[in-house]
């Protein structure tokens, strides 16, 4: 049995000793870490995810991501996803290769991620959200702004917002919480329906939503679900932190109990350094489990940037006898255009005793 512990523990302390050394440091949600702003300054949804907005698709994406930003602005005005001054159009588009030396997961292509977007604004104060994916993925809702305090109210089918939205959906925190479109090992919960209200202004957010609890069309029990997360940003000198907490519960009404959710969040940025982290409580009637992710970024070189990640999940933390199931990554994120990126990335993952590498080549299109 190959044994990946030491190898990679031997690239985490290059990789750590590479960031003292280095200035040009960056890690998504790392963003909102570095620029200390909701994801909303990229995206129509402001709990992140999805479709960008005309900032993020036109100015962001071709001056910030790729290995040769644009520098003639005036170029942007041909790069216009509005059909009109009331309708955007985008999409996201993924698809990979990866070869396993688990016997059980050998190698594959896939397409994993094709989701097609469109947002209608009859005006300043109210945008309607659809988001289509391949397979079951789907959202779909109305979203009133310019509330009191940067305020929000969602109403449809969405994401709840729950901890960092990381962009792998193998990420622990959003496999094992159920909130990964398509998870590995975890439930799927993902889009929940019912409202969601939230307030963004530039220090701290706070969202608070109350959905049906399943990820179901149609909830016909009385249960519902109550998703928190509230966070708070501060700047000391040059290093930005942003910190806080999510929660959620689903034991409402005479069902059963269904979940109970708790963590805390947070990410730091000092000049190009940045770092985002979150660590979950799965509390159950008999038992409680927690589960990590942790993401540092490192860029290499305008457009090029190293992703180095720390996933755990223990089922049960009261149970000596359970090993806790882990995954290292190595990947590199490299923006050629402001449209077009590759992903390559290994991992090691070790489970119920066994260790195994993946390694894989992701294309990422969007728009």
């Amino acid at each position: 049995m190959k044994t990946y512990r030491p190898m990679f523990t031997v690239i985490l302390a290059v990789f750590v000793l590479l960031t003292l050394f280095t200035s040009q440091l960056q890690a998504l949600p790392r963003y909102s870490a570095k620029y200390k702003q909701s994801c909303s300054l990229c995206h129509q949804n402001p709990t992140g995810g999805g479709m960008r907005n005309l900032y993020g698709a036109q100015f962001f994406s071709y001056t910030e991501l790729p290995v040769k930003p644009m520098e003639d602005l005036s170029q942007l005005d041909k790069i216009n996803p509005m059909l009109n001054k009331n309708v955007q159009v985008g999409f996201d588009f993924r698809t990979i290769y990866w070869k396993s030396d688990d016997e059980l997961v050998g190698n594959s292509f896939l397409a994993m991620h094709g989701d097609l977007y469109m947002a209608f604004s009859p005006s300043e104060r109210m945008t309607v959200y659809i988001e289509k994916g391949i397979h079951s993925a789907f959202e779909a809702f109305a979203l009133l702004k310019k509330l009191p305090m940067s305020g929000t109210l969602k109403a449809g089918r969405f994401i709840p917002a729950y901890g960092w939205r990381f962009v792998d959906h193998k990420s622990f925190v959003r496999d094992f919480l159920g909130f990964s479109q398509y998870p590995d090992f975890g439930p799927r919960l993902v889009e929940d329906t019912g409202l969601e209200l939230g307030f963004y202004p530039e220090k701290w957010e706070a969202v608070f939503g109350l959905t049906n609890g399943g990820s179901g069309p149609i909830d016909y029990d009385k249960g519902k679900a109550f998703t928190a997360r509230v966070l708070k940003r501060l700047a000391i000198g040059d290093l930005q932190l942003t910190f806080g907490g999510s929660y959620r519960y689903g034991e409402f009404g005479s069902d059963d109990p269904l979940l109970r959710y708790g963590g805390g969040l947070w990410g730091l940025n000092y000049q190009n350094l940045s770092y985002v982290g979150e660590t979950d409580w799965l509390i159950k009637p008999d038992v409680t489990g927690m589960v990590n992710t942790h993401q540092l970024s490192y860029r290499v070189h305008p457009g090029w940037d190293m992703i180095l990640g720390w996933d755990q999940y223990n089922s049960d933390i009261d149970d000596e006898n359970i090993t806790p199931f882990w995954r290292g990554k190595i990947s590199s994120e490299i923006f050629l255009t402001g449209y077009l990126e590759l992903i390559p990335a290994f991992y090691w993952h070790e489970y119920d005793g066994k260790e195994y590498g993946t390694g894989e080549i992701q294309l990422h299109v969007w728009y």
